[in-house]
């Protein structure tokens, strides 16, 4: 039944993977190919680069960040800024608070768990050093993570949409009143 949902869903456009560990990049990334998850994956090896590529800055400058990720997966324990000052980053931030973040992490310190979530992780995993076993986990999650990419598409789109022409449908409102209609 899932794969049978994953296949009927849209693909998501961009994942942002920051990882640190080459051996669980590749890993990693190869369950999502795997699994077709994602259009293209963006990679980030610390919290300082994912912060950069998300806010077009440093080597990241000339990145175009109308165009986000639609979805984060996050290792805990990385260089520079670790991943629940990258996750805290990302949630204080207007035009990157709605993207959904997976914490990927090998911690199996319960305080993992309950930071993340209290800062706003919309799912946490536990690395699985099998492959096989990580696409089975990655082929079961991918249903759920394409409808909560999509859900927050929709409402970014609608978000922008209702920005974007209040002024204009005061404008015909006030101007249908004068004219009678």
């Amino acid at each position: 039944m899932n794969e049978d949902k994953a296949d009927s869903l849209p693909q998501i456009e961009e994942i942002l993977l920051v990882e640190d560990n080459p051996d669980d990049r590749v890993l990693i990334e190869r369950a999502l190919r795997k699994n077709k998850a994602a259009k293209s994956i963006a990679t980030a090896y610390d919290g300082a680069e994912a912060l950069d590529y998300l806010f077009g800055l440093g080597s990241f400058s000339g990145r175009d960040t109308r165009h986000m990720p639609q979805l984060i997966l996050l290792d805990l324990k990385i260089p520079k800024i670790d991943g629940l000052g990258v996750l805290e980053a990302v949630r204080d931030n207007a035009s990157t608070k709605t993207i959904p973040v997976v914490i990927l992490t090998s911690s199996d310190h319960d305080r993992d768990l309950v930071e993340s979530y209290q800062i706003g992780a919309n799912c946490y995993l536990r690395k699985n050093v099998d492959f096989v076993g990580f696409c089975e986990t990655v082929r079961q999650l991918l249903p759920q993570l394409q409808e909560l990419v999509q859900k927050r598409v929709a409402e970014r789109q609608n978000k922008e949409t209702k920005g974007r022409h209040p002024a204009a449908t005061d404008e015909r409102r006030d101007a249908g009143t004068e004219m009678g209609t």
